[in-house]
């Protein structure tokens, strides 16, 4: 319990938090951030069911300094992640960096409920007193899978001005 106290005072004092994957579940706990993760009801057997054991699927870049340059879609490796839905709060600036596409988003693998995640965040910005955090909803780092998405994290802790 310090440590968590201590991390959500390190943000707001004006630090900087990354975090990727399942960990990003923590800090939206901690930060208190209007986040939702679309897949956590819906990975269950049945009809509506989602289901995306590792596949590459196609993201979209948001308009954002952050994001400048980016190519029109990024290939990201998704394995058993999450995407987000945005509830909006008038006092807290929450920005979508990347979105999971709207449509044609399966590259290369195999997904059970695609609609579930289509135009949902996969990588989002969120301020927090005087700090940022990013957090990911997949591994752009995921075995070193892909320079494009790894480049993102890189994006997210050397680009970032505040």
């Amino acid at each position: 319990p310090q440590g968590a106290v201590a991390g959500e005072e390190f943000v707001r004092a004006g630090g900087r938090r990354v975090t990727v994957g399942a960990a990003s579940q923590w800090a939206i706990d901690l930060l208190e951030l209007p986040l939702v993760n679309v897949t956590k009801d819906k990975a269950k057997d049945g009809e509506g069911a989602f289901n995306c054991p590792g596949s590459v699927l196609r993201a979209i870049a948001e308009p954002h300094a952050l994001t400048g340059g980016l190519p029109e879609s990024v290939s990201v490796f998704f394995s058993d992640s999450g995407a987000w839905k945005i509830a909006p709060r008038p006092d807290l600036r929450v920005d979508a960096l990347l979105k999971f596409a709207p449509t044609r988003l399966l590259l290369s693998g195999w997904i059970r409920g695609a609609t579930t995640i289509e135009d949902r965040a996969a990588w989002v910005r969120a301020e927090h007193g005087k700090g940022i955090a990013h957090l990911f909803s997949f591994s752009p780092h995921y075995r070193g899978w892909s320079q494009q998405c790894f480049a993102l994290l890189f994006r997210a802790i050397l680009l970032e001005r505040r």
